[in-house]
């Protein structure tokens, strides 16, 4: 039998509180077996997102997420998932809340 290291997550993304317009990074770097390659993929409130330069990109070279220029509907929780493909799938997720600060309450 082979043993198959999991994969982890090791340096999970971290909750902020931030001011709309801000750029947001959320740093996400897991451990696999050495003989696996390993990717990533990042949901918000549950729905995959898609990279966009200069508006949401993922740079695998230093494992962060960067949201450029923050809106209000950009709040909300992000989820960083961790994987090794198949035939040996194994993952692992963590997850971090982004608030956006200052916002104003109509009455």
């Amino acid at each position: 039998m082979i043993y198959i290291e999991r994969t982890r997550i090791v340096e999970k993304p971290q909750s902020t509180d931030v001011k709309e317009g801000d750029n947001v990074d959320l740093k996400c770097r897991a451990v696999k077996d050495e003989q696996l390659e390993i990717k990533y993929l990042w949901k918000r409130d549950e729905a995959t997102i898609d990279y966009s330069p200069n508006v949401i990109e993922w740079d695998s070279s230093t494992n962060v997420l960067t949201i450029y220029n923050i809106k209000v509907e950009d709040a909300g929780v992000y989820t960083c998932i961790a994987y090794t493909p198949e035939p040996r799938r194994s993952e692992d997720s963590a997850s971090a809340i982004i608030n956006i600060k200052g916002m104003l309450t109509l009455i």
